[in-house]
């Protein structure tokens, strides 16, 4: 029997129970393809694990509460990191704009070890300016119409 990514069952001996799943995220997720730097801001130890200086890491999905991102490294959950990204818009006119660097603290909620010997990182954003927040939100919202 093939299951619906939406469904999941229990049960036993072919005894199942379907159940719906409803994705708890509180802000839309957009798929990007975009360079993000990372450093490690705390705890301090792990700063002497890593290279020094920001580390270069690519995007996979961006939302105004966060984002996920492809890492050389292990970076256990609750790390804070400052991360750093620039976002591109395409003008009615076929112009390129590029955002200054959005400069953010993060904190890691998730970190998976892909086949690929990377890391996804899950990555929840902390004390964002209202400035970075429209700036994410209002790029999150334009490209997702496109």
């Amino acid at each position: 029997m093939a299951l619906k990514p939406w469904l999941f069952l229990s049960g036993k001996d072919h005894m199942y129970s379907y159940r719906a799943w409803n994705d708890r995220r509180r802000f839309q997720r957009l798929n990007v393809n975009l360079t993000v730097w990372y450093r490690i801001d705390t705890p301090l130890y792990l700063r002497n694990l890593l290279p020094e200086g920001d580390i270069e890491a690519s995007m996979l999905d961006l939302s105004s509460g966060g984002m996920a991102f492809l890492a050389e490294y292990h970076i256990p959950a609750y790390t804070i990191l400052v991360i750093k990204f620039v976002l591109f818009k395409t003008k009615n006119d076929g112009l390129v704009s590029v955002s200054e660097p959005i400069r953010i603290r993060g904190e890691v909620r998730s970190s998976i070890a892909m086949e690929s010997g990377k890391y996804r990182l899950g990555v929840c954003f902390k004390d964002v300016s209202m400035e970075n927040k429209s700036e994410i939100t209002g790029f999150v919202h334009d490209t997702s119409k496109i």
